[in-house]
């Protein structure tokens, strides 16, 4: 087999057998989600590692391999684990209340029909619920989190995201690069008045949608139309009524233009505020020097410190 610590974007997911269904139904569309199996798998009882993508709850799919690290694949296989990857609506057709009801169902599918699926594809193959580990990058760690302060203790053991949303984002605050014009609002417009009547979007592979990103950035009353201005809808917020929190590991990069850095710290400081010290410690927050996304091509064996912290979740995550 090949080098499983140094896979590209169109190797990513070259040693795993994937199959992908729908997780739930909203009139004639599904809303899927993938299941990632490594190919060398042997029978027994495995634990889960569930992912959420990214793409600023405006963009991305679930199975778009530039988005998801080189290294967690490699950390899959080592863990003997099986991947959950779902896909979820999508703004501006949809809003920060929808995408939460389909955290909700996916966690239901996960708990009562998971195991059925798997089972007549690969008999061999059991689930072990009591050891879950949740991820996301970008806006993926949004509805990781999410999962975390919705779900009953218990249910997810430990939590690995990259560059997570805790709070709004687009960030309207964030200037537009130098030299560019900002996107016209018509562009928003134009793109709400086309979206047919009880239109479903789930998945929209990048570089689809990128204008409305940057458009949506820079007329943030047109995101807080579509998404909602709920407070529940940003973790950090949704934290205030949390009782427990799970050992997380955060991994941000110092330089990131698209999710802030400071409100990443902002959130650890206020687990312990919540909740108290002992909580705060068990989150790991590592910065590096880098951008949004500066981990996608990272491989682990070549990275001291990337060893190091996965090897820390891993034990707290399968013990």
């Amino acid at each position: 087999m090949a080098d499983l610590t140094r896979t590209t974007p169109s190797t990513r997911f070259s040693s795993f057998d994937i199959y992908t269904t729908a997780y739930k139904r909203i009139g004639h569309n599904n809303i899927d989600v993938s299941i990632l199996i490594p190919k060398t798998l042997k029978p027994g009882k495995h634990p889960l590692f569930v992912k959420f993508h990214g793409g600023g709850l405006i963009t991305g799919d679930a199975l778009y391999p530039d988005w998801f690290a080189n290294y967690l694949v490699n950390f899959i296989h080592r863990t003997n684990a099986i991947a959950v990857l779902p896909n979820y609506r999508l703004v501006p057709e949809h809003s920060g209340d929808d995408i939460l009801e389909d955290v909700t169902d996916l966690w239901k599918w996960i708990d009562e029909k998971l195991a059925e699926f798997i089972t007549p594809l690969q008999p061999s193959i059991e689930l072990d619920f009591t050891r879950v580990l949740v991820g996301g990058d970008s806006a993926g760690g949004w509805t990781a989190l999410h999962s975390v302060l919705m779900l009953p203790e218990g249910k997810i053991k430990a939590m690995l995201l990259q560059y997570p949303m805790t709070k709004r984002l687009p960030d309207a605050d964030r200037p537009f690069p130098l030299g560019e014009s900002a996107p016209p609002i018509s562009l928003i417009d134009e793109h709400i008045a086309s979206i047919p009547f009880q239109s479903v979007i789930s998945s929209a592979i990048p570089p689809a949608r990128f204008d409305l990103c940057d458009a949506l950035a820079v007329h943030y009353n047109r995101w807080e139309e579509r998404f909602g201005t709920g407070r529940h809808l940003h973790p950090i917020n949704a934290l205030e009524e949390a009782d427990f929190f799970v050992p997380t590991l955060i991994l941000h990069g110092a330089q990131d233009a698209d999710v802030s850095l400071a409100d990443c710290k902002q959130f650890v400081d206020k687990v312990g505020k919540v909740l108290g010290r002992e909580a705060q410690n068990s989150v790991s927050l590592v910065v590096v020097d880098g951008e949004h996304g500066f981990d996608s091509e990272l491989v682990e064996n070549d990275t001291l410190w990337l060893k190091e912290k996965l090897e820390w979740i891993e034990q707290i995550w399968l013990s």
